[in-house]
């Protein structure tokens, strides 16, 4: 899913060049947010027993639940 939201900011890089965005520099700070979001416990499993298994797509749930 974090490849699907690095294209679709991609499809703006000309518009982000226009407002003097350097693109490479953005991808690269996108990128890491969003691994490092997929890193972060998921807030709502805390109750529960502490579980092994990786949190994935943690990005997702943070964009709906801030929309």
């Amino acid at each position: 899913m974090n490849k699907f939201m690095l294209w679709m900011v991609a499809l703006w890089n000309p518009l982000w060049r226009m407002l003097g965005v350097d693109v490479s520099q953005l991808q690269t700070i996108l990128r890491t947010k969003l691994m490092i979001d997929d890193r972060r416990p998921n807030v709502y499993n805390r109750g529960s027993r502490q579980s092994t298994k990786p949190v994935r797509n943690s990005a997702i749930y943070t964009m709906v639940l801030s929309f």
